[in-house]
């Protein structure tokens, strides 16, 4: 009896400790798959929000090109030649979101009757400066290239709303450089109008204090496109995230610029960023729906308590198979994730802008890699480039070498990716060719950067 009711004892126990351990192990394979989930989400939304912030970067650098057309050009710039330079930037298939591109000419109160007459014999006969506000200056638009169906505004002067304009041209005055100004949030009728503008000076260089940027303004350049049209150029719709963007940082409902998310509230977890711009922040709320959430959950946890119920006796060998098996997946996890991020920002460096020549220089300033455009610009297959040293395979054509010299000091001195660098180059053919060259560094890091710069010259 005695060996009996041990046994049973022993039996009660095994099978209770096999329960509580197989419990154990259930909920840790849960909290492995939440961590998992959590990561997913968050890889889903960083690659959004750089997504969105490289599209607002691509719109100011277009801005920024369009601006060098007007400041380089001591007389206006006419009707076809701004159609010129749209049609050149192409901008409907490399500015997916932007509905119009305008050019605002400001015009003193005394001189608006002459200004009408000269753009009716110069670009158009029939336009007709309208809905003129109050003030003593006034902000017309001239010129407008519609890139998608919407409605013109050739001729509107938009100083006469200054609820609109006047928030608008404080921010580029303040700043002398590309702000976005969000519109209409409480009158919710139709998509939020959104502009994004610079100024441009009757000078070359951007003023230094707004004092003199607003003695010096000429007008603006605006690109308009509205939050749901942004969202639907610039990011893919997917069944497993939503997408929310917010002027500031509250999310709430007069805030919301545009939402990739129709119909119910959003009940899943969520990611909260910010997207930086010259003149404030927007926040972007990235919430996790449905299919990623089902997708997360398996019957795993499940399987392990059944199994450690009727395998109770091998629970020694589960709870040891576990906790190898665990430190193993969160080794392959961290190795997974991190060896994902490094490949996805490399190869976001260097295909992103497809239609530009991307060249990759080693250490030694040798070229290791070349994209394909380099046949059509440089004239010579990227198999031919590929291990030559960056400035020979360049030649400057200018007489002085000036080009090519602060192209060397400019890799000596440290790479300023907003800098942008004009190389000019002679083709096999004998075409020279004016290229503006934008760089990153992809070896130093920023901290190590800054402090290189900040170191002080040999006297030698």
């Amino acid at each position: 009896k005695r060996r009996s009711l041990l046994s049973r004892s022993l039996a009660i126990f095994v099978a209770l400790a096999g329960i509580t351990a197989s419990m154990a192990i259930a909920w840790q394979f849960h909290k492995i798959e939440r961590r998992d989930y959590r990561a997913q989400l968050n890889r889903l939304a960083e690659a959004a929000n750089e997504d969105i912030q490289f599209a607002l970067d691509r719109y100011r650098d277009a801005l920024i090109s369009l601006r060098a057309l007007y400041q380089t050009h001591s007389d206006a710039v006419t009707k076809a030649e701004f159609e010129a330079f749209i049609q050149a930037l192409d901008f409907s298939e490399n500015y997916k979101g932007v509905e119009s591109v305008a050019w605002m000419q400001l015009v003193p109160e005394s001189e608006l009757a002459e200004y009408e007459q000269l753009i009716r014999q110069r670009d158009d006969p029939n336009f007709t400066i309208y809905d003129v506000g109050d003030g003593p200056l006034h902000g017309i638009v001239t010129h407008q290239s519609l890139l998608v169906p919407s409605v013109p505004i050739v001729g509107l002067d938009v100083f006469g709303y200054p609820q609109l304009a006047q928030p608008f041209v404080d921010a580029v005055i303040e700043t002398g450089e590309p702000v976005v100004n969000v519109t209409n949030f409480n009158a919710k009728v139709g998509p939020v109008p959104i502009f994004m503008g610079i100024p441009v000076f009757d000078t070359v260089e951007v003023p230094p204090t707004p004092e003199e940027r607003e003695r010096h303004l000429r007008g603006f350049l605006v690109e308009l496109f509205t939050g749901e049209g942004f969202v639907e150029g610039v990011l893919s719709k997917s069944n497993s995230l939503a997408i929310e963007l917010f002027e500031g940082n509250q999310p709430t409902a007069d805030n919301q610029i545009a939402s990739t998310h129709t119909g119910s509230a959003l009940a899943g977890e969520q990611v909260v960023d910010t997207i930086s711009l010259p003149n404030g922040d927007w926040l972007v709320r990235y919430t996790a729906l449905e299919e990623l959430t089902n997708r997360s959950q398996t019957l795993v946890p499940v399987a392990i308590l059944l199994s450690g119920i009727a395998l109770s006796i091998l629970l020694g060998l589960v709870v040891y198979a576990f906790g190898r098996s665990e430190t193993r997946a969160l080794q392959l996890v961290d190795q997974t994730t991190e060896s994902l991020r490094r490949s996805e920002r490399r190869f976001r460096s260097l295909v992103r802008n497809a239609s530009d020549v991307i060249v990759v220089l080693d250490g030694d300033g040798r070229i290791t890699y070349v994209s394909p455009a380099a046949t059509s610009v440089f004239g010579s297959p990227p198999d031919e480039l590929h291990g030559r040293e960056g400035l020979d395979a360049f030649a400057d054509s200018s007489e002085d070498g000036t080009h090519r010299e602060s192209f060397r000091n400019w890799i000596k001195e440290g790479i300023d990716p907003e800098e942008v660098l004009p190389l000019t180059f002679r083709r096999p053919d004998d075409e020279i060719r004016h290229l503006e060259v934008r760089a990153r560094d992809l070896v130093e890091t920023p901290p190590r950067r800054r402090a290189r710069r900040r170191a002080p010259s040999s006297p030698t």
